[in-house]
């Protein structure tokens, strides 16, 4: 007979028992407590999704749990979805996840997709709220973001539904504004928390990549390489190898634009290590 770990969890969350959503990470929401032994947390797994309007912030989430013996792993799903599917505009959701044990905590942002995405979380307490942030003209060009999505996220504990790391990486995207040829060059591209290796492609100009330069940087505003990749002349920007290590000590990467003629409009993605 398997013997269930004596828990308590306060469990903050705007989708237990019909209570008022929780008004973002500044506002707390309403408290709900739970007295364990149990192995998931059921106040938390109804899957209640919440209106994340464009350029806003929405709190889904705080919990904290305790155990007589050992840390709880958090196993958060985090997703969201269009209103209106078939409509051409866009949505780039991020998640603000802030995890914590002992005292200490820790904040990063990833990618919420479509469908949702899986964090397993070595964590005694967890918080997420979702950001539908605006895309600058000149990477989107005339499609309308959309004005309102729906975010949700659950949570259980004591064990995840995958092993963290490259079987279900949290990825953070970003879209680098056009580069001119010639030796142009990218303003800092700040190399977000966690962050273990990322990769680089374009998005529609070129077909193929064509002299790309990436520096990884000691300084979060000036290029001071610290490690250099030249991107293959030729590789096909849908598939630019594989992910590229980020070295001990890196803030920032600067991408050079090395071909003699060609503007190129860069995408990075970052693998993080939740």
């Amino acid at each position: 007979m398997r013997q269930a770990l004596p828990t308590t969890l306060e469990a903050n969350t705007d989708i237990a028992h019909g209570l008022r959503p929780y008004g973002g990470p500044s506002v707390l929401p309403p408290q709900v407590r739970a007295v364990g032994p149990f192995y998931r947390v059921d106040e938390t797994n109804y899957g209640k999704a919440l209106e994340v309007s464009f350029q806003s912030e929405v709190g889904l989430l705080q919990a904290q749990a305790y155990t007589s013996s050992d840390c709880p792993t958090c196993s958060v799903h985090i997703g969201y979805a269009k209103l209106n599917p078939g409509e051409n505009s866009y949505a780039f959701p991020i998640a603000r996840v802030k995890m914590g044990v002992a005292g200490h905590a820790v904040e990063f942002f990833c990618d919420v997709p479509i469908g949702g995405t899986i964090l397993n979380l070595p964590a005694s307490m967890v918080e997420v709220s979702v950001l539908h942030p605006a895309i600058p003209s000149a990477i989107v060009g005339v499609v309308n973001p959309a004005t309102v999505i729906r975010a949700w996220a659950m949570l259980g504990v004591h064990g995840g539904v995958g092993r963290p790391g490259s079987s279900n990486p949290a990825r953070l995207t970003t879209y680098v504004a056009s580069i001119p040829g010639a030796g142009g060059i990218s303003l800092a591209i700040p190399i977000p928390p966690l962050a273990q290796s990322y990769q680089v492609g374009v998005r529609t100009n070129p077909t193929f990549i064509v002299g790309l330069q990436v520096s990884q940087s000691a300084s979060p505003t000036n290029n001071i390489p610290l490690f250099t990749n030249n991107v293959p002349a030729g590789q096909p920007s849908n598939t630019v190898g594989g992910a590229i290590p980020i070295a001990d000590g890196a803030q920032a990467l600067f991408i050079t634009n090395n071909d003699p003629v060609q503007t190129q409009d860069p995408t990075v993605i970052f693998y993080l290590s939740c």
